[in-house]
């Protein structure tokens, strides 16, 4: 009796739970509107009932106004019920649906036939609130107008055929009120288990949705923190070497997703020697995060031995490629400047061309020749080459991000236009350079969603220090 008992408890889930609030909100707004229709409806229909059909019946008048004011009445204090409270009274679901059970009950009352039907629509309806034990209550409360209702039609058919009122018609109403009442009742069951089902499995349903949510808010999380420690591990303090005036160095990534899979890096291998870095991974996300930070601490590691940037990249090449199950690669631009002449000699892993300022003072591409990328085949053997930067010369190195990011008509950025950018601000600072170009591409692209990350790193070179007896 008890496992019974608490199938009718209804759980008040809506207390207890945001999605299921909102949602027996949303309901009650939903059965305040069909209270308002239905009662309109009612209304016409009782009127073409009480003016055109009682001559034919011998149906009380009276009693039939009085039952429809009843039930009319009820359906507004529902309404009003509602107005009053905004839908989030707790009550206010039993209010308007047991409302709209009454109205359906009369209906059924008043046609007798074709449209007890209608009685399915409130049950139906409360299974909108995800709530098995409501759902239940409404339909037994159905299941009680439908018993009430069906003598009233058993006796207007008896009443229709002109039948006397003796035992014999007594036992016509019993049988008519039994035939009718059957046919119903089958009909009701299968309503009451549609609803049930439908409660079920609604409240299922929003449980798995606020499980999902619940997991993508953690998931979320995480990623904000990978995006934090990611950024950690970037210099970005600026000015980078405040005592070093030869130079001035600026970088800045913006990351496609929570975490890139490009990285840039700068470092003082010895007083006179800096190590500048430029990568990116074949893979977006996660994973090239981690790949990221296994090949940016690699290439740390190797170039403060001393090796030159061909001997790093060749050693990093096959460091990685021994240890590689997910196949992935990364493209790698490194230097190494000689703080002291200008003298930069770099070493280039299938990366983007550097862009650099001609005697000109304007910004070209460097034509350098590319070697195949780190992790796509051990054994490879990487070359140097050199670059003399003079006294204000620039360089401006970068991933594909910055050329192939797209506008909503799939146009590229292109590396002409990067050009172009860079040319009207080659007198300025390496961060003022950076900043421009970023805009640039920002407005380029407008709207349309970022693919790739964006990453961009600019050195200036200022000269040799003097020293006080030069």
């Amino acid at each position: 009796m008890k496992k019974i008992l608490s199938l009718f408890e209804d759980r008040k889930i809506g207390d207890t739970h945001e999605v299921f609030h909102d949602n027996e909100i949303k309901t009650n707004r939903f059965l305040f509107f069909s209270t308002i229709a239905a009662i309109i409806i009612i209304t016409v229909y009782f009127s073409i009932f009480v003016f055109f059909y009682f001559e034919s019946t011998v149906v009380p008048r009276m009693a039939t106004i009085i039952e429809f004011t009843v039930c009319v009445t009820i359906a507004v204090i529902s309404c009003i019920y509602y107005l009053i409270f905004k839908g989030e009274n707790s009550k206010s679901k039993y209010v308007q649906t047991l409302a709209l059970v009454l109205i359906a009950g009369e209906f059924d009352c008043m046609l007798t036939s074709g449209v007890f039907t209608l009685i399915f629509i409130p049950i139906i309806l409360t299974s909108r609130y995800c709530s098995r034990g409501f759902s239940l209550q409404i339909s037994l409360f159905s299941f009680l107008i439908l018993f009430a209702v069906s003598p009233v039609d058993s006796l207007v058919l008896i009443q229709l055929s002109n039948a006397s009122m003796d035992m014999e018609s007594v036992i016509s109403v019993v049988t008519a009120f039994i035939s009718v009442f059957l046919m119903r009742l089958p009909l009701l069951i299968i309503g009451v288990i549609i609803a049930d089902i439908l409660a079920k499995q609604g409240r299922n349903l929003v449980l798995e949705q606020e499980e999902i949510t619940e997991e993508a808010a953690k998931t979320k999380a995480e990623l904000e923190t990978a995006t934090q420690i990611q950024a950690s591990q970037l210099p970005n303090t600026f000015p980078a070497f405040p005592e070093k005036t030869e130079f001035d160095i600026f970088a800045h990534m913006t990351p496609a997703k929570e975490v890139g899979g490009d990285f840039y890096d700068f470092f003082l291998i010895d007083d006179d020697h800096l190590g500048i870095v430029i990568a990116d991974v074949s893979d977006k996300g996660v994973p090239a995060a981690l790949f990221m930070m296994m090949t940016k601490n690699l290439i740390y590691n190797l170039a403060m031995t001393g090796l030159s940037p061909a001997q790093t990249l060749t050693a990093a090449n096959n460091q990685i490629c021994a240890r590689n199950p997910q196949e992935m690669f990364v493209t790698v631009w490194f230097g190494i400047l000689t703080i002291s002449s200008g003298k930069l000699v770099a070493s280039n892993a299938g990366h983007e061309k550097p862009i650099i300022t001609g005697d000109d003072g304007n910004f070209e591409m460097l034509a350098d020749k590319r070697s195949l990328v780190i992790g796509g085949m051990e054994g490879i053997s990487y070359k140097d080459y050199t670059i003399e930067l003079k006294k204000g010369s620039k360089l401006f190195i970068y991933t594909d991000g910055v050329p192939e990011a797209e506008n909503s008509e799939n146009e590229m950025f292109g590396l002409e236009r990067t050009v172009e950018v860079l040319n009207t601000v080659n007198n300025e600072t390496p961060q003022a350079i950076i900043n421009t170009v970023n805009n640039a591409i920002g407005y380029f692209i407008g709207n349309a969603p970022a693919f790739d990350d964006l990453t961009m790193l600019c050195l200036s070179y200022n000269g040799h220090k003097k020293s006080p007896t030069d």
